[in-house]
């Protein structure tokens, strides 16, 4: 009975330990920086959508992207889980509105209508906290 306690503490232990230190799994201590800007769709703000940023391998960048929501036209990313810089593949999505999530899944609302197809673009972001606008081209 003494050693099934002790198996029982040794792994309750080391699950502890498991998940304290899992909060610097995927650390791959890379500089990151905020990153933040006006997104505009034929010269006005996009209501809501997605701004992604991937690092351009083409062009030798490599490391984690990023993904922030637009809302009223502006997006934010933090430093945490921000950009490393570099020239990067930029990808937009617009909508006609902000979807009401809890009317979406009631099925009383539908979703906003996109306002383009997905928008891509190239370019090279600054190694440091910086702001970038995007215009989508009607």
């Amino acid at each position: 009975m003494r050693q099934r306690h002790r198996n029982v503490f040794g792994i309750l232990g080391c699950m502890l330990l498991f998940a304290a230190n899992g909060c610097n799994f995927g650390n791959d201590s890379l500089e990151r920086y905020e990153l933040s800007g006006a997104v505009t769709y034929d010269g006005k703000p996009i209501p809501y959508g997605e701004i992604s940023f991937a690092p351009d391998t083409a062009k030798g960048n490599s490391g984690p992207g990023a993904v922030a929501t637009i809302l009223e036209g502006a997006y934010h990313v933090t430093g945490e889980k921000g950009l490393i810089g570099g020239p990067h593949v930029i990808t937009v999505t617009g909508y006609t509105g902000v979807p009401d999530n809890a009317a979406v899944m009631a099925g009383t609302a539908s979703q906003p209508k996109p306002l383009f197809a997905p928008f891509s673009t190239s370019d090279d972001l600054p190694r440091g906290d910086a702001t970038h606008d995007v215009e989508i081209p009607k």
